[in-house]
């Protein structure tokens, strides 16, 4: 990714690219005020892009490029969400040395934490607290990692459209910018189209990331129903770019099936968590992306977690520009991560 950080400052538009199409967020205004001032999707062909990976670069270029011709957006300040199987977080402890020192140890360490040769990924950290003990002054470091050549593709896709990308963000980690401050651990499930992403949280710090293949395609797949059969009707986004919805029609068997699968792996995730050290309780699950708009997952997921579980609505918390008329409460959560990213941007 030629050098550029995971966090950084700058944009104002979040791409989440998912596996059937991108969604597009962009904010105008402050951090302390955003405005929504543009929601849209991008269909994409077939293929283009395949369980959050770029496939064809070129194509997804030119669907970007058209689509910003049309709809006249700013070429700069994008920010582009990363969801696939080749993205990892860690959390770690290192002896508290200067940022430059603290760098080159984490590099050094890199396969102690991710079994994948350094030349193959892009790495990056934060530094998220400093604690003193036996062994000294300690940093407590939140890594960041993804496939060198996957997150390539990302940037490249969005270059060649002529679009300018200041941030490279993960996707799942933008969505913690829409949880109530007063939820101290939770986790949050982004159900895209071609994958699932779990992000566990406790006090404020991503302690597991896990992406698996079980997106809305597969229940698809399972359940012999179109995707317009299986979302919500209250489809009210700008019907030039979204895709025809009708009312959801259940095949009530293949949906607790395929929730049911969702959810083993939730609590597979919970459970390792909850014999950690000092691991907390988790308090609830916060869903969102397309996914999310099944009837009956909020239900099947809570009742078998034995825990509360709520769908991130977004725009209920910010403002929208008076072009964009309504959207659906239904709609809301498919582009919670488009708006993570998008206010990732607005941060200073």
């Amino acid at each position: 990714m030629s050098g550029m950080p995971f966090w950084k400052k700058a944009g104002t538009i979040g791409l989440d690219i998912d596996s059937n199409l991108i969604r597009v967020v962009a904010l105008q205004g402050s951090s302390s005020s955003p405005v929504i001032s543009h929601i849209g999707r991008i269909p994409l062909p077939t293929d283009a892009v395949r369980e959050g990976v770029i496939h064809n670069v070129p194509m997804v270029a030119e669907v970007l490029h058209d689509y910003w011709e049309d709809k006249n957006l700013s070429t700069e300040n994008i920010v582009i969400g990363l969801a696939n199987n080749g993205v990892r977080i860690r959390t770690a402890s290192f002896p508290k040395l200067p940022m430059d020192k603290l760098a080159k140890v984490i590099r050094y360490q890199s396969e102690d934490f991710f079994p994948i040769p350094l030349a193959q990924l892009v790495l990056d950290f934060t530094v998220i607290g400093e604690t003193t003990g036996e062994r000294g002054a300690m940093h407590h470091v939140l890594l960041v990692a993804a496939r060198r050549e996957e997150l390539n593709k990302s940037i490249q896709a969005v270059t060649d459209a002529g679009l300018y990308p200041a941030v490279v963000d993960l996707s799942v980690l933008s969505l913690t910018r829409l949880v109530p401050q007063e939820t101290a651990s939770y986790i949050v499930v982004d159900i895209a189209y071609g994958v699932a992403c779990f992000l566990l949280v406790d006090g404020e710090i991503p302690k597991i990331c896990r992406v698996i293949p079980h997106g809305v395609l597969t229940y698809i797949g399972d359940s012999g129903q179109t995707l317009d059969r299986v979302l919500s009707s209250n489809s009210t986004l700008d019907t030039s770019d979204a895709q025809s919805i009708s009312p959801s029609t259940g095949n009530e068997t293949a949906v607790d099936e395929w929730a049911l699968i969702l959810a083993n792996e939730l609590r597979t995730t919970l459970s390792y968590y909850s014999v950690q050290p000092g691991a907390r309780a988790i308090q609830k699950v916060y869903l969102s992306g397309l996914g999310s708009r099944i009837q009956g997952i909020p239900e099947i997921i809570s009742e078998d977690l034995e825990l509360p579980v709520e769908i991130l609505t977004p725009f209920r918390r910010l403002k929208l520009d008076s072009s964009i008329g309504s959207i659906s409460v239904h709609e809301e959560s498919e582009f919670a991560v488009a708006v993570g990213l998008a206010l990732r941007g607005m941060e200073g």
